[in-house]
């Protein structure tokens, strides 16, 4: 791969590069048949307001961060690239991990790839990270309750904080009653403006 930034078919969001359908080596990897699935379709714009959120309430410098539901691997490159995190992405979609490996590469940071369901995800797995994300991932009703268990398991693990970002779907809704019944959970609506006007809503649980 010989991704370089500044492309014709990405934009600059956040101090990041992020590829669109237009950018060459995307453009490549569809003809190759690396073909996302699982609604990895696209950057979807949680994304952007989850990095308004840490703009504001960052993690700290060097944090071990998992990014759960991964898709491109944008929140990701943000994390290394702003607060030089060792960042796991991680996605059931195992095609995206060069859409993962391509963002790392134009916005010159290293990022983890594994290509796990949530329920594959174990207490152990998460014991050496301070930190987790998923933007747009709670998208079915049979998501509800694996990614509740997840962030039991999360928290058990050592994970200080768990941060998920949606449109305000009625199964996000359904999750966040359920952490609220078992953990320290509240939600906000987090605005951005860049790149477009949008606003989500973020389940925080833990500090």
């Amino acid at each position: 791969m010989n991704a370089k930034a500044n492309y014709p078919g990405s934009i600059r969001v956040r101090g990041i590069e992020v590829a669109n359908f237009r950018h060459p080596e995307i453009r490549r990897l569809r003809r190759l048949g690396y073909q996302p699935s699982i609604h990895g379709t696209k950057v979807w714009r949680s994304c952007y307001a989850m990095m308004a959120y840490l703009d504001q309430y960052p993690p700290q410098q060097g944090a071990a961060i998992m990014d759960v539901g991964c898709g491109w691997g944008v929140l990701a490159a943000y994390l290394a690239k702003h607060f030089a995190a060792d960042v796991l992405a991680v996605d059931a979609d195992a095609d995206l991990e060069y859409y993962v490996a391509l963002h790392a590469e134009i916005n010159d940071v290293e990022l983890d790839f594994l290509a796990l369901k949530f329920q594959q995800l174990r207490i152990a797995d998460f014991a050496c990270y301070d930190m987790v994300v998923g933007t747009d991932i709670c998208f079915w009703d049979e998501l509800v309750h694996p990614l509740y268990l997840m962030i039991g398991r999360a928290l058990r693990g050592g994970v200080k904080r768990v941060v998920i970002g949606d449109p305000g779907r009625p199964t996000f809704w359904a999750l966040t009653e359920k952490c609220a019944d078992r953990f320290s959970a509240r939600t906000i609506i987090q605005k951005t403006t860049d790149p477009i006007v949008t606003q989500k809503h973020l389940l925080i649980v833990g500090q």
